[in-house]
């Protein structure tokens, strides 16, 4: 299962992904966006937003 999380800096994404993770038995890792938008070619990291394979609406 993967989960990602998005919003504005100082709203508590990686709180919540810790005790997500934590009670849901799964590891954490941390990416940034925009390091994984430009592992798959895309220099706008909210070019993202939509793409059926992640999940994007």
């Amino acid at each position: 299962m993967k989960i990602g999380l998005c919003g504005a800096q100082g709203t508590g994404k990686t709180t919540l992904a810790r005790a997500l993770a934590r009670e849901l038995g799964l590891p954490l890792i941390e990416e940034q966006v925009r390091l994984v938008a430009r592992e798959m070619g895309i220099e706008n990291p909210r070019a993202l937003k939509g793409n059926p394979e992640l999940g994007g609406q």
